[in-house]
């Protein structure tokens, strides 16, 4: 290389007299490219001898390199070319002679891997760590040659790092492979217990865990057992059992564990005992689990019996199954599951482990426990499908416990598939049938008992589709002669699925759509044919003629009018022929003439439905057609408007109005998609072949149509499916090879962007943001970049309509383009093609907030809100708190990628150079200074270019005393570092400011003492702000007795004051304190109100706030005195500022501002026993709360009264005489009409303050009045009662559960015990099955240790146990009956019959989605079932047990409606009148006991 010496040289450190290198050198790419070659081919013995401008060429070399790194950071093709060339210069270091040039290159080297081993870019992230690894192999090598700087020097910096930083884990990791385990865990102390806590954290959970492996590899080379035991087992135990972890945490954890015991087997006989001192004591169940799968995933062996595979018995496997914790159930079936051979047969106790799983797990409420157990499960499947037949190859015996299973498994599911099942159950049975299915072996015959086909049937009317195609895939395995039987309650015939397709409920819709489909593929027969068609799926063409029939007369029914078209909708029978469409085979109907004219028919129905409610989604407010506001409606005597129909058919509502036109827009904009998209068109096929099911004019109409219907309708949901179909046509469009088509989206999107800046714009909406215009905009250039990943129609759209949004003198053309750009900006398929107008759009949105109407105010607001988060992401954090880091960006690279907005923002923020600019209104300034907010600091400020962050702050600090308040809070700290604290409290001092200036400062200053600056920690600098705040005290005196008050800038001073109290408490002396505290208090106290009263109520609120924590600290002496004085204040605002501090001295209020957290903690617990300790204290209260007008005041006096100890007299004065006497039935009576009359938001205060006096006094209270008590507990455990209502029940239950079970109930008579008893335990029921999981556990922890079962068991097995329980009382039987018909008060199935207004939507599910009325209804009938398996007619000896006297008054007060149904399906008069709401249990419950009868 000698004789290119000059070459390279001139490259590195260029003096340029070649004309061509300096040519090539003055672009970037070039430079890199060249140094990357440098760096490949020249020798680092050259590159370390050749002197470059004083300096080793191999560093001018580096130096280079980065430089053109930090200019071109922010295209990270660049940034991971220049990744890529320093990962060549690392690779030198190992041949570096010098050990000084060797440190040097090592610090440049490292200063720029650390800042990218986060990078956003994956390459860039893997090579840095190749980067670090190479650093440290040289630091280590180093150490071991005597220098130890380079890796000390590395130590500390990794040290120095947060540990929930990736970038320590890759470090740590490059440490590992270098210096060993024993290496690193001498440096760094307890690095794996921490390493293990940092699996909680996801953002490092993979870096951590490879560091982990990595040492434990190490590790285990040179250490003993115990010492891995000690060191990996211990710890990885105790975080499993401390913490809560999730299931991709324990998969881990159990990863490391069977790593450690594939390196040292010998781990087993630590482990081993571990699990056998587990079988039957309380220890974690998720530990022993975690041992026993890393055990089976090192190698276990297998077994069978009554033991796990040797390690561990069943019935441990089985508890875990039903523990209260998700993550330990899951892990009990994967260990059962999963192994490394699907072909590994199940034990005939495994699959019986399975079954025992899916009982009690299979309705679990949780998405994501359902989703786990649903992903184990399919593992489970295609494994018992293996294993099967790898078992039949061999004959093996286990083939008849395969065999077995699987019915018994089908019949679980189908058992779970019961009328008013949850979601989840559902859900989950349906799933595993499918599956169960596609394993069915085919020598093990198939039962279809008529039961489980009608429970399928039911599932077609499913409210989830997802259920519904389950539902189909399993029914089309069913033979034929079974679905025929007409004895199903769901019906198949043809007429009545086409009635159900014309349904006004969308639900209805598509189980028609779905009974179709059943039809096409199982019961042809049912398809009335037309025997004179011969041509291609004759079955699939009668049911597609016949759907479009109906179709056709629905769409003349909504022509004749709307109102009259929305009792029968065409939206049902366009969505059968979208339904019925999917399955065609386009290729085999493209010749059929009968196929294409029916095709013909179909789009013309689609446009005729469109234009038929084109009346209601076109107008100006589609949400607000009446049906009076339609033709021939007549306002009846009755005021309904006209909407009953004719003949009793129904009530029309304007729902149903808006209902049936947007949904006709929508199926059939979906439909003429479908078909664009999937049918094949005339002339495509190629020369010779004219077959097409359209033709190119048909196309071209749906097209028109799509833009005549984007452009006009209002209504959101009709245009955005409108979208959705437009976006099929498109697609197929660009893919056309017919020219004249294929030219169709590009002459539409000319004319289109022509008509916007046309003077005649009468077709576009210029309302709701332009409706469907941007959707219209977004679906043809979109299309184009998906299908021909050109995007020449976007850019060229794109530059015009920046253009005229910013150039139009037309407003609406302006608006209109604003609304487009929006769209296209939050497109998210445009993510990387929009990127390089964003500068752009940020200038017109800018521009727009100056805008003269509000129309283009509006629009420029949201198309700025749209780029802030194309710019700065999702916002992470709530509002109100401090922005995310990765919201954020430096003022360098924000500049780098947006040059013109520089100067335009600068420009911006020089008009108001002036204070007296400042004053005036200027819109833009608001989001100028929202954009600045976001921005911060570079260390390489000014470095690449002159664009520099710190030329705006002085025309920030004149912003500060902007006229508008929003404007000044928008600005908070930016302008004022932790150097201008002092220049800003001293300009705070001057009283000659204008106000609007010295709230700005005020908002500042509250910035910066919240981030605590050291520089302001100095003695020096203590001494100036000190006396500078003093000074500013004028600006709380302004408050108190002035003329002319500024409330606003006195509340935001009490807030800064806050600040200084906590953080700087030295810049307070006690002089100043004596003045703030009396200024507080005049102000709080002063009776001379000034007629300027704006703000003042928040002032005073946050003032003796601030009054409160400053007696905390400085006078705890006069607290008391301050309470009183304050909860005699005739503001409301006052008032909720002392109870919010009286309820931080109870530890029951939730943080909300910055003065709640600092009296947390600073409070004086001696303050509430000086209160407690006063009488007239509760009084005080008592008067406030009778006083009050304002519901926030009365609850938290009421809460802080229930809170105190015995005060139930003071929470009923006002509710109770005077003269009488006060004893139990008093209290509690009086409590309870309290809690039945106030408001609803006390209720559970109220029910809180009865249950307290309750417990307390429940050993002296009389019986009857303790079952009046139970009675009212139960009314508040149902599911219509607040969350907070039954959270206080269930505390009361937790309590006095088992005190009340075993009550001696003296003075009741046998029919009142009985209702004490049943009331008692129905209200546990209730509770148990309460809609929150964590009310649902708490109600199984304090009913487990009654049932004598064992503890942290899931509820649903602690229902089982439940029912198990109650057959030990002697009533059992009629308690069986109460609970099977028990009156939940949740409404679990509905009928549209049963409302005034008809229920278009399904609410069945309203009020508790777990509830499960018929599963418990369905239980309790077996055990009666049992239990009278001697009665010859079981129903009416349930009768007799109803009508029983000591029985009967229980069951009228808890069942009573279910009752009559029972009676009334006895009989076989269940109907009725068809009004009534029939719970589908009633039925369960008979048929159950009709078949147990002798």
């Amino acid at each position: 290389m000698s004789y290119n010496n000059i070459f390279y040289l001139q490259i590195i450190h260029p003096v340029i007299s070649d004309a061509n290198l300096g040519e090539l050198l003055s672009d970037e790419a070039s430079q890199l490219a060249l140094y990357s070659a440098i760096a490949t081919v020249v020798s680092p013995e050259d590159l370390e001898k050749q002197i470059v401008d004083n300096t080793p060429a191999i560093i001018q070399l580096i130096n280079s390199v980065l430089l053109i790194g930090e200019r071109s950071s922010s295209e990270s093709s660049f940034t991971l070319s220049v990744t890529r060339t320093v990962l060549q210069i690392s690779k030198m270091l190992d041949k570096i002679n010098s050990d000084e040039l060797g440190q040097e290159m090592m610090e440049s080297l490292f200063v720029f891997t650390w800042s990218h081993l986060e990078h956003f870019v994956d390459s860039v992230r893997h090579l840095s760590a190749q980067i670090m690894a190479c650093l440290v192999k040289y630091s280590v090598r180093m150490n071991k040659q005597g220098n130890t700087k380079a890796l000390a020097n590395l130590i500390e910096a990794i040290k120095s790092v947060d540990r929930d930083r990736k970038s320590f884990y890759l470090c740590l990791t490059s440490l590992i492979a270098e210096l060993g385990a024993d290496g690193v865990m001498a440096r760094l102390s307890g690095v794996i217990p921490d390493t293990v806590n940092a699996l909680g954290s996801q953002a490092i959970r993979a870096s951590a865990t490879i560091a982990l492996e990595s040492l434990l590899q190490k590790h285990a080379q040179g250490s003993t057992t115990c010492d891995l035991h000690e060191h990996w087992v211990r710890p990885i135990l105790s975080y499993a059992s401390n913490n809560d972890t999730d299931s991709a945490i324990l998969n881990i954890l159990e990863g490391l564990l069977a790593k450690a015991i594939k390196l040292d087997e010998n781990l087993m006989n630590y482990i081993i005992p571990y699990i056998e001192e587990s079988e039957n004591s309380s220890a974690d169940l998720k530990c022993v689990l975690m041992l026993l799968s890393a055990a089976r995933g090192a190698g276990g062996g297998a077994g069978g019996g009554a033991r796990w595979r040797g390690a561990a018995p069943y019935l441990l496997l089985e508890r875990a199954a039903v523990s209260a914790a998700d993550e330990t159930r899951i892990l009990a079936l994967s260990l059962v599951v999963e192994s490394p051979k699907s072909t590994e047969p199940f034990t005939p106790e495994e699959l019986s482990f399975i079954l025992h799983y899916l009982k009690y797990n299979i309705n679990a409420q949780a998405p994501s426990f359902r989703q786990l157990t649903l992903s184990v499960m399919k593992k489970f499947m295609k494994r018992l499908g293996d294993s099967y037949g790898a078992l039949r190859r061999r004959r093996h015996a286990l083939c008849a416990h395969y065999a077995a299973f699987l019915p018994e498994l089908t019949q679980l599911c189908g058992r779970s598939l019961l009328p008013g099942a949850n979601y989840s159950r559902r859900c989950v049975a349906l799933q595993i049938l499918v599956w169960a299915d596609a394993v069915y072996p085919a020598d093990c015959p198939r039962s279809w008992e008529p039961e489980f086909v009608e429970k399928l049937l039911l599932h077609l009317d499913d409210s989830y589709e997802s259920n519904k195609a389950m539902a189909l895939s399993i029914l089309e395995k069913c033979p034929p002669e079974i679905l025929k039987d007409n004895s199903y309650s769901t019906s198949l015939k043809l007429s009545d699925i086409l009635a159900q397709a014309s349904s006004p409920k969308p639900t209805d819709c598509v189980s028609a759509a779905y009974k179709m489909d059943l039809l096409r593929k199982k019961l042809p027969e049912n398809i009335v044919q037309d025997e004179t068609f011969r041509g291609p799926e004759p079955v699939t063409f009668a049911l597609v003629q016949g759907v479009a029939r109906e179709a056709r007369a629905r769409v003349a029914g909504c022509a004749r009018g709307v109102r009259e078209g929305s009792r029968r909708p065409p939206y049902g029978a366009l969505r059968c022929l979208r339904h019925l469409l999917t399955a065609l085979d386009p290729q085999a109907i493209s010749e059929d003439e009968r196929w294409r004219l029916l095709m013909g028919d179909i789009i013309n129905i689609c446009f005729e439905a469109s234009e038929a409610v084109a009346c209601v989604v076109n107008n100006s407010s589609p949400e607000g057609h009446l049906p009076m506001d339609m033709s021939g409606a007549v306002v009846t005597e009755q005021g309904d408007g006209g909407g009953a129909a004719p003949g009793g058919e129904g009530h029309v509502t304007a729902q149903m109005v808006l209902l049936c036109a947007w949904r006709s827009v929508k199926e059939a904009s979906l439909l003429l998609g479908t078909m664009a998209s999937r049918l094949t068109v005339r002339g495509e096929g190629g020369e010779g072949r004219g077959g097409g099911s359209l033709t190119p004019r048909q196309l071209l109409a749906a097209g028109e149509h799509f833009t005549a219907l984007l452009a006009q309708t209002k209504h959101r949901g009709a245009f955005e499916q409108a979208y959705v179909g437009f976006t099929q046509l498109l697609a197929r469009l660009w893919r056309c090879r017919n020219p004249a088509l294929h030219e169709l989206p590009r002459g539409w999107l000319a004319a289109l962007m022509q008509t916007i800046a046309a003077d005649d714009k009468r077709a576009l909406c210029a309302t709701r943001r332009s409706a469907g215009l941007p959707f219209m905009i977004q679906a043809l250039v979109t299309t184009e970049l998906q299908v021909l990943g050109n995007p020449k129609c976007f850019h060229q759209c794109m530059s015009r309509l920046l253009q005229l949004a910013a150039s139009s003198a037309d407003l609406e053309t302006r608006t209109h383009c604003i609304n487009i750009l929006r769209a296209l900006y939050r497109n998210s398929a445009l993510h990387e093609t929009v990127a390089g107008y964003v500068s752009e759009g940020l200038v017109v949105a800018l521009d727009g907030f100056d805008g003269a109407t509000w129309t283009e105010r509006n629009s420029s607001t949201l198309l700025f809100s749209a780029l802030m988060v194309r710019t700065f992401g999702v916002q992470r954090t709530p509002r109100g708190e401090e922005l995310c880091v990765r919201n954020r960006m430096t003022g360098r690279i924000f500049f780098l990628r947006y040059p013109k907005l520089y100067d335009y923002m600068l420009e911006k923020l020089n008009k108001v150079s002036t204070a007296e600019d400042a004053q005036k209104l200027t819109p833009s300034l608001y989001p100028v200074l929202l954009l600045l907010a976001r921005l911060y600091p570079s260390a390489l400020e000014g470095t690449v270019s002159n664009l520099k962050l710190s030329a705006f702050a002085p025309a920030v600090r004149v912003c500060a005393g902007a006229g508008a308040l929003w404007t000044r809070a928008a600005l908070g700290g930016r302008g004022a570092g932790a150097g201008g604290a002092a220049r800003a409290l001293a300009e705070l001092g001057d009283r000659t400011v204008n106000m609007n200036r010295t709230h700005g400062t005020i908002l500042q200053l509250i910035t910066i003492f919240e981030t605590k600056p050291d520089k302001l920690l100095n003695s020096e600098a203590t001494k100036e702000l000190s006396g500078s705040l003093t000074a500013s005290l004028w600006v709380l005196r302004q408050a108190v007795g002035s003329p002319a008050p500024c409330y606003v800038v006195a509340d935001d001073y009490t807030k800064l004051i806050n600040r200084i109290v906590m953080n700087f408490p030295s810049l307070l002396d006690d002089a100043t304190v004596t003045v703030i505290m009396d200024l507080l208090s005049k102000l709080i106290f002063d009776k001379n109100i000034s007629k300027i009263t704006f703000g003042r109520e928040v002032c005073l609120a946050n003032a003796t706030y601030l009054h409160f924590v400053l007696l905390n600290i400085f006078e705890t002496d006069l607290i008391v005195d301050f309470v009183f004085k304050t909860l005699q204040h005739p503001d409301y605002e006052v008032h909720i500022s002392v109870l919010d501090y009286i309820l931080i001295l109870l530890n029951d209020l939730e943080i909300d501002n910055d003065f709640h957290e600092n009296l947390y903690k600073i409070k004086c617990d001696e303050t509430l026993n000086a209160l407690r300790q006063n009488e007239g204290y509760k009084d005080l209260l008592c008067r406030v709360y009778e006083n009050t007008e304002y519901l926030e005041c009365k609850q938290k006096c009421l809460k802080i009264l229930i809170l105190e100890r015995d005060t139930q007299l003071y929470v009923i004065r006002g509710k109770i005489k005077e003269n009488l006497e006060v004893n139990d039935r008093l209290i509690v009576d009086a409590l309870m009409k309290c809690i039945q009359d106030e408001h609803e938001n006390f209720s559970h205060l109220y029910m809180k303050s009865l249950v307290d006096y309750v417990t307390k006094n429940l050993e002296t209270m009389s019986s009857d009045l303790v079952l009046d008590v139970i009675r009212d507990l139960f009314s508040y455990s149902t599911a219509d009662n607040s969350d907070a209502v039954r959270e206080v029940v269930v505390e009361f239950m937790e309590g006095n559960f088992g005190r009340l079970l075993k009550s001696d109930l003296q003075g009741l008579d046998e029919a009142e015990k009985f209702e004490y008893l049943a009331t008692l335990l129905c209200t546990a029921l209730v509770t148990l099955e309460d809609d929150s999981d964590t009310l649902r556990q708490r109600t199984a922890n304090l009913l487990l240790p009654e049932l004598n079962a064992p503890s942290n068991v899931m509820p649903s097995k602690c229902a089982e146990l439940f029912r198990d329980f109650i057959g030990s009382f002697s009533d059992c039987v009629p308690l069986y009956v109460l609970l099977a018909l028990l009156d939940f008060n949740s409404e679990v199935c509905l009928t549209d019959e049963g409302n005034d207004e008809c229920r278009v939507f399904d609410q069945n599910e309203r009020y508790n989605i777990f509830l499960e009325e018929t599963i418990w209804t369905s239980e309790c009938a077996d055990r009666i079932a049992r239990r009278c398996s001697g009665k010859r007619d079981v129903l009416n000896h349930v009768l007799d047990i109803i009508e029983n006297p000591v029985y009967k008054g229980t069951f009228d007060k808890l069942a009573s409606n279910n009752i009559d149904f029972l009676k009334k399906s006895i009989v076989g008069d269940c109907d009725g009148d068809g009004t009534e709401i029939i719970n589908p249990k009633i039925k369960i419950f008979v048929n159950k006991l009709k078949h147990s009868s002798i």
